[in-house]
């Protein structure tokens, strides 16, 4: 069977637009959810940075508050943030498996931003 009817499995392969006629058509314009990603992804940051200061010698807290702050900042320059993440990445990297989700988190927000 296709997947239709009653109690049989659906599978869903992505958007589906239609059109009929008319000019100027859009589709789907998915422009309007890149920032409340990064906003997610960065509150995000901000918890699992705040799991990571246990796990890294207190001397590194201060660059870890610091790089944080200039990473959410939607003033900063993008080199500037980009560096901040960095340096969030190179931190989590040295605390083992208490480190990898940053570093995994801080790859998905570099490809948010991109800039």
């Amino acid at each position: 069977m296709s997947g239709q009817g009653q109690g049989q499995n659906h599978n869903y392969y992505g958007d589906v637009v239609h059109m009929h006629g008319g000019s100027g058509n859009t589709g789907i314009d998915k422009r309007g959810s890149g920032a409340s990603d990064l906003a997610a992804e960065l509150g995000q940051l901000r918890a699992l940075v705040g799991e990571l200061r246990a796990a890294v010698p207190a001397g590194a807290h201060q660059v870890l508050d610091d790089s944080l702050a200039t990473a959410e900042s939607g003033s900063a320059p993008g080199r500037e943030r980009r560096g901040a993440l960095a340096t969030l990445s190179a931190i989590a990297a040295t605390a083992g498996s208490v480190g990898t989700p940053v570093v995994e988190l801080v790859t998905r927000i570099l490809a948010l931003i991109k800039g």
